[in-house]
This record gives C-alpha cells, sequence and structure tokens, in this order.
C-alpha cells in the first residue's frame, strides 16, 4: 500500500494536460498531442521535483487522449529533452490511444527516443500494468516505503481518474 507520501498532487492542470506528483515519481496525462508550451511546463514541474529528489526521479507519461499530430518544433523538443534525461531513475511512455492513431503516437515516441539517445532508462508501453512492471524496478533504493508495481499502476489510474474529471469540467 503507498504511503500518505505518495498521494499524487497537481503541479499543473489544464484540460488537455495533467502533471502530478507523488514522492519521486511524476505523472503526466495528455489528453491532446502537445505543444512546446505545455511540453516546457513538464519540464518545469521536472525541474521541481528533482529539486527535491536530486537523481532519484522516474516519469510515467500517460498518453490518454489526441491526434498525433507533431511538429518540427515539437520533435525537436522531445528529443532535446530525452538527451537531457531529467528523470534519472526511468521513463515509461504509455499510449492509451486506441487504434491507429496509438499506433501513430507509439511509432513517434518510438523514433523521438531512437533519435534522442536518452541518457536514461526509457521504454514504450502500451498498458499501465506493463509500465509499473518495469518501473518499479527502475525506483529502487530511492524512496521508502519502495515503489511496487501496484503502487505505480494505481498511481497512474489515480492521476488518469482526476485528470479526466478536470477534461470534463466546464470553461471558466
Amino acid at each position: 500500500m503507498p504511503s500518505a507520501a505518495k498521494e499524487p498532487t497537481r503541479v499543473h492542470g489544464e484540460a488537455c494536460l495533467s502533471v502530478f506528483h507523488a514522492g519521486n515519481v511524476q505523472v503526466a496525462v495528455w489528453r491532446e498531442a502537445p505543444t512546446v508550451a505545455r511540453m516546457q511546463a513538464v519540464w518545469a514541474a521536472t525541474r521541481t521535483l528533482n529539486a527535491v529528489h536530486p537523481e532519484r526521479t522516474g516519469f510515467l507519461n500517460l498518453i490518454a487522449a489526441g491526434r498525433p499530430q507533431f511538429s518540427a518544433e515539437v520533435r525537436e523538443e522531445t528529443a532535446a529533452q530525452s538527451r537531457r534525461g531529467l528523470h534519472r531513475r526511468g521513463v515509461a511512455h504509455v499510449i492509451l490511444v486506441p487504434g491507429l492513431l496509438g499506433g501513430s503516437v507509439r511509432a513517434f515516441l518510438s523514433t523521438a527516443i531512437l533519435l534522442g539517445r536518452p541518457v536514461n532508462p526509457t521504454r514504450v508501453f502500451g498498458a499501465v500494468d506493463e509500465a509499473a512492471g518495469w518501473l518499479a524496478p527502475q525506483l529502487v533504493g530511492t524512496t521508502e516505503p519502495p515503489w511496487t508495481a501496484e503502487a505505480i499502476a494505481s498511481l497512474g489510474a489515480r492521476c488518469l481518474a482526476s485528470a479526466e474529471e478536470l477534461a470534463t469540467l466546464p470553461a471558466p
């Protein structure tokens, strides 16, 4: 069971992107294709987390919806951030978009990872449970109690639900 310190706190929220911190794990939930400005919001949150947990963070990047439209600037930013390796313990990208759209997103991320040559462990998955099973061992020794695959999967589910709630709120 995750400790109270591992409950997610939203650090950035809008209908198309929510970012959460829980202990030394960052979770992003994307509901639209990224823009450079939104990617930079994610990296700003990453720097904040790294200030508290230097060299010990992991990232669960959940792509829940959106069309696979990636500008040249987004492709360049993705490769640049991949090379920086801001989450030293590991990055798990999870493509939850079904069908051909999901395949397009997966192809983009796989290519960006290949071209970016990340300095940290990085993988692309099709399900949160698979990603959690991979990310938990990457985080061994970074926190007490240790992260388990079940705790990371639960965190992912809670962040997805919270992001969905935010996405369905009426605009102010």
